[in-house]
């Protein structure tokens, strides 16, 4: 698939030319290799995708350090390569944020805003520092109890992974570009429809945080999966494809 400019690949489904795409940004450390499932799904029900991989992601890289501005700048120019003058946009987590910033600096060219599991702001931390077990131990607590319980072995695997992938220092750029973030003052600006979906036992990015968007942003919809934590791209697969297809579609 093509390159941007700066380096940032991307892959898009198309459904049809005439078809408001979705575009699906993904959160820390993570590629877009884990919408795959999910895009394919929404093709087949006539959803035009587009995916990419943030800066120090999957097979894009940067020169660091960069900032949030850069990771916004990223998206329109992908947008801007494929001709397409609005989307839908999806954002989970660190995703998030930077859809939350996509539409206070391009207001015009979106047309829904989806934020799943993100937050309000974010203080400064050293998760590369912590060492692989002790990060290994927090990534084993992002998914709700009852989900751990029943997939413990893929679980363990992809904590093990993202662990050691988050401990090589690799993304810290990705994280320097969030320090000292909060977007709560912005939130009455945000100006199109709006979802907003969290789980209820997510402990790294706790409810509170999408109430405050739900109750900052004008007309926003809150969703909250219940038994449901950090992970519900995973652990809510299902729901989620349904949430997203019911706000497109309607």
């Amino acid at each position: 698939m093509p390159l941007t400019a700066n380096g940032i690949y991307f892959e898009h489904w198309v459904a049809s030319a005439n078809t408001c795409p979705l575009t699906l940004v993904n959160g820390f450390a993570r590629s877009m290799s884990d919408f795959r499932a999910l895009a394919r799904a929404l093709n087949r029900a006539g959803i035009s995708v587009i995916m990419l991989d943030n800066r120090t992601t999957g097979k894009t890289t940067a020169p660091s350090p960069f900032t949030l501005d850069a990771l916004v700048a990223d998206v329109i120019e992908v947008w801007d390569n494929l001709g397409i003058d609005r989307s839908h946009v999806f954002g989970i987590s660190m995703g998030g944020a930077i859809a939350l910033n996509i539409v206070l600096q391009h207001r015009q060219r979106v047309t829904g805003l989806i934020i799943v599991s993100s937050f309000v702001s974010r203080h400064n931390n050293d998760d590369d520092k912590v060492g692989v077990e002790k990060m290994r131990a927090r990534m084993l607590k992002l998914t709700s109890a009852s989900f751990y319980a029943k997939n413990k072995r893929l679980l363990n695997a992809f904590a093990q992974q993202a662990a050691e992938t988050i401990c090589s220092g690799v993304h810290c750029p990705q994280a320097q570009a969030f320090q000292n973030y909060d977007i709560s003052a912005k939130l009455k600006d945000i100006r199109c429809p709006t979802l907003i979906i969290h789980g209820n036992e997510d402990a790294h990015v706790p409810l509170h945080n999408a109430e405050k968007f739900a109750a900052g942003i004008v007309g926003a919809k809150l969703v909250v999966f219940e038994e449901a934590g950090h992970l519900l791209l995973m652990e809510k697969h299902s729901e989620l494809l349904a949430e997203i297809l019911n706000f497109i579609q309607n």
